[in-house]
């Protein structure tokens, strides 16, 4: 039988430039998130507020084994999981800024992408469109 192509949206062809549109647009959210981290990391920013501090308990746990901003004084100020992320990539005498920053990166572009699905999920189609006008 002869099938007329429709601009419509009921045809079968534009549904499946739609499927394809929507199941490339995490990807791209991600690298959108990823190039604008990868800015902000450029130009430096990321050694604002209390990172001298998260390096100095990671040196500690990388090379004298124990959680302390001094030597064998423990502390508790501080939460332990981020300066033993820092320690993980402390393999040398010098700083790993590079490792963690990437890791800090593609930890903050999926978190976005995670919001995306959790909106996707959560929120009508309605509220949706009207939230995306609003950022735009």
């Amino acid at each position: 039988m002869f099938w007329l192509e429709s601009s419509s949206n009921d045809g079968p062809k534009v549904k499946i430039v739609v499927s394809r549109i929507k199941s490339k647009i995490l990807f791209v959210i991600f690298i959108l998130a990823f190039v604008v981290r990868c800015s902000y990391a450029g130009l430096g920013l990321w050694w604002a507020g209390d990172s001298p501090m998260s390096l100095a308990i990671a040196k500690s746990i990388a090379f004298h084994h124990s959680f302390s901003l001094a030597t064998d004084i423990p502390t508790a100020s501080r939460p332990p999981l981020y300066p033993f992320l820092i320690a993980a990539f402390w393999w040398t005498d010098s700083v790993p800024i590079t490792p963690v920053v990437l890791v800090q990166i593609i930890c903050g572009a999926a978190r976005v992408v995670l919001v995306c699905l959790i909106a996707k999920d959560r929120f009508s189609e309605k509220l949706r469109g009207l939230l995306w006008r609003k950022v735009l």
